[in-house]
C-alpha cells in the first residue's frame, strides 16, 4: 500500500507509463480500458479523483470500490483481481 508521501510524489511527477489520473466522472468503459492496459503491461497506478494536471479533486461517488471491482469482473476478459486502496484527507 502507498503511504501519503509516495502517493503525493506520484502525483507531483505526473502521468506516465505507470501512472494514470482519472476524474470522478470517467466512463466505466474508459476506466476498464485503462486497467486492462496496466494489466497487459507491467502494472501501474490508476489514481481516481486526480485531474490530468495533478490537481486532487477527490471523489463524489460513494461506490467507487464496488464500481471498480465490478467493472474488472464484468468488462475485462478474463476478469481481473486487482488491489484497491482508499486514501482520504491528503
Amino acid at each position: 500500500m502507498l503511504d501519503q508521501n509516495r502517493l503525493l510524489e506520484l502525483i507531483r511527477n505526473g502521468e506516465n507509463s505507470f501512472v494514470e489520473f482519472k476524474g470522478d466522472a470517467v466512463a466505466n468503459e474508459k476506466l476498464a480500458r485503462e486497467i486492462a492496459t496496466f494489466a497487459n503491461h507491467r502494472g501501474g497506478y490508476l489514481l481516481l479523483g486526480v485531474g490530468d494536471g495533478g490537481e486532487i479533486a477527490g471523489l463524489s461517488r460513494a461506490d467507487n470500490e464496488e464500481r471498480v471491482m465490478n467493472l474488472c469482473a464484468d468488462l475485462i476478459t478474463p476478469p481481473l483481481a486487482i488491489s484497491y486502496y482508499k486514501k482520504v484527507n491528503i
